[in-house]
């Protein structure tokens, strides 16, 4: 588990060591940074904290007794706002999530202040893993600064996101979608499962369809916005018996790696249990390799190939 360790001047050489360029340094400290990082720089930055209350906080990210990243928090008391700032992953640590796990962390403890109600940040437009990374988080695209900095001899757009308090502390429920009106703010998240779904309209007659042969949707839902849903039914056959049979489970995804998927799946083990059901079944595609991690992951197991033929193929059988 990722620690947010106080930074001090013992972190600047390691620090210093996770750039290679003007480009990776402005990319992380702002066009008032540059290459190489000196100890003057990172010392300016602790001494914005040593002010009562501090105008900034500086941790360095661990885990296991190795050091993964660090992250910066400006704050601006009077307004109360803060201002996530200067995340960087150690070079051999990128693409594990502990970028995630570290901006959780540190939004966590800003909201932690009674006074903060706003967390905001800048980031370059064209850094899409990050944009991703902190709209997964929960933040949210407020505009785009033009044409804002200028690095070397490119002019970059800064765009602006935020997260209020009561949208951070949103509580998460799960519930059914009983209403068209629930079904049509499923759509936007089912269509990213079922890209053929041609509009709201087609995707509400369809669940309507479904419904009357036993089909159900949940959700679980932040707010009037659905994260993750699952379309199930409850049937018998004869090879399994009776049993929960999962149509679609799917998880928004700005959402990914939140822990969703798994709350929702957990709402499905105990829809078994209210129906007196031992077995959960679903399919999936077999290039779904991220999808086979996570059921692993909870505990399902492959069971079956299934096997489809279409019967307006112009494909002939194999022969025997």
């Amino acid at each position: 588990m990722i620690q947010l360790v106080p930074f001090t001047a013992e972190h600047f050489d390691l620090v210093c060591s996770w750039f290679t360029n003007e480009v990776e340094a402005v990319q992380w400290g702002g066009p008032t940074v540059s290459y190489p990082l000196t100890a003057q720089m990172l010392q300016a930055m602790l001494d914005e904290g040593k002010t009562n209350p501090p105008n900034r906080l500086c941790w360095i990210a661990q885990e296991d007794d190795e050091f993964v990243g660090h992250i910066q928090l400006a704050l601006d008391w009077r307004s109360g706002n803060a201002t996530l700032s200067r995340v960087v992953i150690a070079p051999q640590m990128r693409g594990q999530g502990k970028g995630s796990q570290m901006l959780r962390l540190v939004t966590e403890h800003a909201f932690g202040f009674e006074a903060i109600e706003r967390v905001e940040l800048n980031v370059y437009a064209w850094n899409s893993v990050a944009i991703k990374t902190y709209e997964k988080l929960g933040l949210k695209l407020e505009g785009t600064r033009r044409s804002s900095a200028s690095v070397n001899g490119e002019r970059w757009d800064t765009c602006i996101m935020s997260v209020l308090r009561d949208e951070w502390h949103q509580p998460l429920t799960v519930r059914h979608a009983e209403t068209q009106e629930d079904v049509a703010l499923c759509f936007p998240l089912m269509q990213q499962l079922r890209p053929h779904l041609e509009n709201e309209g087609d995707f509400i007659a369809r669940w309507k369809r479904q419904k009357a042969t036993g089909y159900s949707l949940i959700a679980l839902w932040k707010g009037e916005r659905p994260v993750a849903l699952a379309g199930y039914r409850i049937q018998e056959n004869l090879i399994y018996g009776p049993h929960l049979y999962v149509d679609d489970l799917v998880t928004d995804e700005n959402c990914r790696g939140t822990g969703a998927g798994h709350r929702l799946l957990d709402r499905l083990k105990a829809e078994c249990g209210k129906h007196d059901l031992d077995l959960l079944v679903l399919d999936t595609a077999l290039s779904n390799s991220l999808g086979h991690r996570f059921y692993y992951r909870e505990g399902l197991l492959p069971r079956a190939l299934r096997f489809s033929y279409d019967i307006n193929s112009d494909h002939a059988p194999f022969p025997a």
